[in-house]
């Protein structure tokens, strides 16, 4: 992490935070790896699990920088919340049309709906 950082400092600022980005990402694999060691997990499985996520955030990512000359500049509360929504909605749009997708979705919202249904049932709102 220490040498991304370093060779990335030839570039000021920007290379800094480029290369702890890039260190941070070469090593998730070995980390999740060590992690895994002894486990009843296998890397298939973490990879199983992951895919789906990993995806739709890399898709939505793609999406706003496709796009991003496209959003309203100014300023900066608004561009982020503009943002932040583009990637929101892109992300769940994306995990949506994977394989699973939508039973996936909906099994993570049914407790919290359940949930708001019961407090609002008990508070009377």
């Amino acid at each position: 992490m220490i040498l991304a950082v370093l060779i990335g400092s030839a570039w000021g600022p920007l290379g800094v935070a480029s290369g702890f980005a890039l260190g941070t990402m070469l090593l998730a694999f070995p980390h999740v790896a060590y992690c895994l060691h002894g486990s009843p997990l296998s890397f298939g499985d973490f990879i199983g699990i992951v895919w789906r996520p990993a995806s739709a955030a890399i898709g939505a990512a793609t999406l706003l920088m496709l796009v991003r000359h496209l959003l309203p500049a100014g300023i900066p509360v608004i561009e982020l919340l503009v943002k932040a929504t583009l990637f929101g909605l892109g992300y769940l749009l994306l995990w949506s049309l994977f394989p699973g997708g939508r039973r996936t979705m909906i099994e993570a919202i049914a407790p919290i709906v359940q949930r708001l249904r019961r407090a609002i049932r008990r508070d009377g709102v």
